[in-house]
């Protein structure tokens, strides 16, 4: 990952609940992200690839290194419904 130096990774695996080693496939796509009340929500390019979520501004600007990543190797996941008119 160009740019990202986030420490060292565990490559392409994961550890589920019972200790077994589950291989991760790489993801990319885009999800919105909120910048600020000025801006408001923003589409942004995220990468999923050896234990690491990693954003771009654009799949476009990727050649010049991503603006955030975070380790998920202990991360707790979990997703939240928000009725519409909340934000």
């Amino acid at each position: 990952m160009m740019g990202c130096n986030i420490g060292s990774l565990i490559n392409e695996t994961s550890i589920n609940q019972n200790k077994q080693q589950i291989p991760l496939s790489p993801m990319s796509g885009v999800l919105l992200k909120w910048t600020n009340y000025l801006h408001g929500w923003q589409q942004r390019f995220i990468v999923l690839e050896d234990n690491a979520l990693s954003y771009y501004k654009s799949e476009d600007e990727k050649s010049f290194g991503c603006r955030g990543a975070i380790t998920i190797i202990k991360a707790n996941i979990r997703v939240v419904v928000l009725p519409i008119y909340q934000f």
